[in-house]
């Protein structure tokens, strides 16, 4: 475990100003395929693949190195090399340590219309699980420096389980005339998958690895849409 204090006392004023020889960068493609309902059936594909990453070129780019000392330059390297990936935390619903970073994510969607006009439709979406950057606390340090989270990997190197839902729809438009009433179908998260989406990653704590979240269980619903 590495960490650093600082050798005077931290200043309470704040100074805003751009942040020397410190960058972020975004490459990335995306795929796309889209078929227009015709002969009884449509269809709607995309792969993308993102890149986001930190840079650090030199040590007047952060006042604290020790939130790089433990990254891609491994434990003891001050100075981050230019490549960390870019995961920045949120939250939402109650949900904490969430780091938001998937390299790739897919999307496939389709309808096909049966005899009998039964509509028959399906959606896949899948991701890659977000980093699970895995920390202890460091003790408070001198100088008003208080504590800092310092990685055990390289963020990104462990990630949580892949994304993969299927979404699913069946409904028949019944008609009389200029009004219709369709009878529908629907069913989130077909496969009832049961995919970790927030674990607490502070491994000194009392509830290290405890699951926070997950994705949400399959739902049915059954519904009637009547249009006049």
């Amino acid at each position: 475990m590495t960490y650093f204090e600082p050798t005077i006392r931290i200043p309470s004023a704040n100074i805003y100003t751009n942040i020397p020889d410190r960058y972020r960068d975004f490459n990335g493609f995306e795929l796309t395929f889209q078929r227009r309902y015709t002969n009884r059936w449509q269809m709607n594909a995309s792969l993308a693949f993102n890149n986001a990453r930190d840079h650090w070129d030199s040590p007047a780019a952060f006042e604290d190195p020790t939130c790089t000392a433990n990254s891609v330059g491994g434990v003891g390297t001050a100075v981050c090399p230019p490549g960390q990936i870019y995961a920045p935390e949120s939250g939402g619903s109650g949900i904490g340590n969430i780091y938001t970073n998937a390299r790739w994510l897919m999307k496939l969607g389709g309808r096909y219309t049966l005899p009998y006009d039964v509509n028959v439709a399906a959606f896949y979406n899948g991701r890659q699980g977000y980093p699970f950057p895995q920390y202890i606390l460091s003790p408070n340090r001198a100088n008003g420096a208080g504590r800092q989270e310092i990685l055990l990997d390289s963020l990104g190197d462990v990630r949580l389980d892949n994304i993969h839902m299927v979404d699913f729809r069946l409904d028949k438009a019944i008609r009389f005339g200029r009004r219709s009433v369709t009878p529908t179908l629907d069913i989130f998260n077909l496969t009832n998958a049961n995919t970790v989406l927030a674990i607490n990653p502070n491994q000194a704590a009392s509830n290290a690895n405890t699951i926070s979240g997950i994705v949400a269980p399959r739902v049915i619903r059954l519904g009637v849409q009547v249009r006049f």
